[in-house]
């Protein structure tokens, strides 16, 4: 959380100098006065409907934008928004002006706000959906995925471990759990089938391959055994990457020139064969997370409470760590 403060112009009950506490989106979560006494607090779900309040209404809320207290609407540059119906009142001028929504992350619903993913994406004035970034220009990567198969519990382990080696390049929020099959995997999430004796359909190599019809991942061997693999974390981050909506890319292997994508840079975590132990990501990968060129998985943006009742939960956030 951030705490910004100043003079607000004494709003009602609320006189005098006033901290307003941000979450990581930036929405008003708290108002604390200067001798630290709390006035008000609030909490939103992710689309900005007030869950509870207490003390006197905040000002501004939702993404730190102003609230209309008779329609509960949120007045943002260019058009109000309405948490009720996690909608935009009026439609998007740009998809009006340009029909053509197929490289759109939103979508093709003019009124949907954030491309209906709000934890992991944002709209800051009506116009244009962006991805969030942390006070130290990070952009947020939101994933949940079920694992199951023979080597479930080390899938999760290692998957969890190599999101902590973006480096510091992405803030990451995961969220994990490891189920008795696929069918045990709740509607939404994104199923990771780990086993280390996995054949892909188009080859006899032990490898891993993102289905992003089916929402489903596989972890062969070269994600999964670490010894003597200095490729493993790389391998995880690439197929994560996938369901984020990145693509393959070219490498100076003339073999896999069947991709779309110029040729990366060595080292690229989304090349099709590592040339160093432990690639990057690239200024053309960060460009696509924020703008990502295929539809990202329904998985890459589910509430924690998807995963049901019970169940052993393992969360990560590399912002704190």
């Amino acid at each position: 959380m951030a705490a910004c403060g100043g003079r607000v112009g004494d709003p009602p009950g609320i006189p005098g100098y006033v901290i307003y506490v941000r979450d990581r989106e930036g929405s008003v979560i708290a108002a604390i006065d200067d001798r630290g006494k709390t006035l008000s607090t609030t909490t939103d779900d992710g689309f900005g409907l007030r869950l509870s309040a207490t003390g006197t209404p905040l000002p501004r809320e939702f993404l730190d934008q102003d609230r209309d207290d008779e329609t509960g609407y949120y007045h943002f540059r260019h058009r109000n928004y309405d948490p009720a119906a996690a909608q935009w009142i009026s439609a998007d001028p740009k998809l009006m002006q340009n029909p053509d929504c197929s490289d759109r992350i939103q979508g093709c619903n003019p009124y949907a706000f954030a491309g209906d993913r709000p934890t992991e994406w944002t709209d800051p004035d009506g116009r244009e959906v962006t991805t969030f970034l942390d006070a130290w220009g990070r952009q947020t990567l939101v994933v949940t995925a079920g694992f199951y198969g023979p080597n479930a519990q080390l899938g999760q382990e290692l998957f969890n471990e190599a999101m902590f080696r973006f480096n510091g390049e992405l803030r990451v929020i995961a969220y994990t759990a490891v189920y008795k099959s696929a069918a045990d995997v709740p509607p939404g999430i994104t199923k990771i089938n780990a086993d280390m004796d996995h054949v892909q359909q188009d080859s006899d190599y032990r490898g891993s391959a993102t289905n992003q019809k089916t929402s489903t991942t596989s972890l062969g061997a070269d994600a999964l055994d670490r010894t003597g693999n200095n490729h493993w974390a790389s391998i995880i981050q690439h197929e994560t990457l996938h369901l984020a909506g990145l693509p393959d890319r070219y490498t100076t292997d003339a073999a896999h020139h069947q991709c779309n994508d110029p040729p990366a840079q060595k080292g690229s975590v989304m090349a099709l064969i590592y040339d160093v132990p432990n690639p990057r990501l690239t200024e053309k990968d960060m460009a696509d997370i924020a703008n990502p060129p295929i539809a990202p998985n329904q998985g890459m943006n589910v509430s924690p409470a998807s995963f049901g009742p019970g169940t052993n939960l393992e969360a990560i956030d590399t912002y704190s760590q």
